[in-house]
């Protein structure tokens, strides 16, 4: 779990933000665990509850630990620019 206490939390509110976090990457990593390979855009439209900017980190944090690997393979995404696809590490 990586949360980045950019606004320098403490207490019960910083450890509602660590939970909110270790729930959302939970969640994508299920995502990837039933489809294989998601684009930020399409998880963003799957869930409909964290923003897009919250779903990149997390996609980047779950890369970092070894769980994703982010591929060569780009996609257009919500705002018409090409994004790349993540896939589950096998």
């Amino acid at each position: 779990m990586t949360y980045y206490n950019t606004t320098n939390e403490t207490g019960a509110d910083l450890s509602v933000s660590i939970q909110k976090n270790e729930k959302q990457e939970a969640v994508v990593l299920r995502l990837f665990q039933s489809v294989g390979e998601w684009q930020p855009s399409h998880i963003y439209e799957a869930l409909k509850v964290y923003p897009i900017t919250s779903i990149r980190r997390t996609l980047t944090d779950l890369t970092a630990r070894g769980y994703l690997i982010k591929s060569d393979v780009k996609k257009k995404g919500m705002y018409g620019k090409s994004e790349h696809v993540w896939r589950i590490r096998s």
